[in-house]
């Protein structure tokens, strides 16, 4: 037999939300078909229960011990271990981290200011919208991060050992938020290499695009 084989039978379809009918083929078999639109879709599901795709699961807070709900709608995710943000950030980090940054004297401030320009690094999340602020400083001499420590206040310390035997093992020290803040604050009127960045950080200077640093802007006039 040559030629375009027959088409599959059709069958007439009845809306269950307004009884219009139509013609659908007789293999479709899905629960779309049962109505004519989507606004009668719509329609059919008002006033009907929500059915949740995942279960509510009870789980205390790491931190506090509170009882909180993960999974399902308007809740926090499965894998959530605390039960806010603050109990989050205080647990992953630990409560050290986040002592009030002290309030520096002015030579506390300008060797601070110092270490930060040769080398710190400042950061946020969003480029236009300043979200968070951190601060880290990376440097292969562990006793100089304790001394960081020492003179603002706050901060963690973790150790980073390099993937290449050449390479020396380096301290971070770091901080965030209201800290960090107060911290730059503190030192700005000291800043030289970091001072742009700072102003951004701060609200100070509006962040159109990331903040040149010396060895940033020299890259930028080498590049053709």
């Amino acid at each position: 037999m040559r030629g375009r084989p027959a088409k599959a039978p059709k069958v007439t379809r009845v809306c269950q939300q307004c009884g219009n009918e139509w013609l659908a083929y007789e293999w479709e078999n899905n629960t779309k078909l049962l109505y004519c639109s989507r606004e009668c879709f719509y329609k059919s599901r008002v006033g009907r229960p929500k059915v949740l795709r995942v279960e509510p699961e009870e789980r205390p807070c790491l931190r506090c011990g509170k009882i909180f709900l993960v999974g399902g709608e308007g809740n926090r995710q499965k894998i959530a271990k605390y039960c806010s943000r603050t109990c989050a950030r205080h647990g992953y980090w630990g409560e050290a981290v986040h002592k009030p940054a002290r309030q520096m004297t002015e030579v506390q401030a300008a060797w601070f200011a110092g270490v930060f320009d040769g080398e710190g690094c400042v950061r946020w999340t969003r480029r236009k919208i300043i979200r968070s602020v951190a601060l880290t400083v990376t440097n292969t001499n562990e006793e100089l991060m304790q001394k960081v420590v020492r003179v603002t206040g706050t901060g963690k310390i973790s150790e980073k050992r390099p993937k290449n035997p050449r390479h020396s093992r380096a301290w971070t020290w770091q901080c965030y938020g209201d800290n960090a803040q107060s911290l730059l604050r503190q030192m700005l009127p000291e800043l030289v290499v970091k001072r742009e960045a700072a102003e951004v950080a701060l609200g100070i200077v509006k962040a159109a695009e990331p903040p040149w640093t010396q060895r940033s802007r020299s890259m930028q006039a080498v590049d053709p």
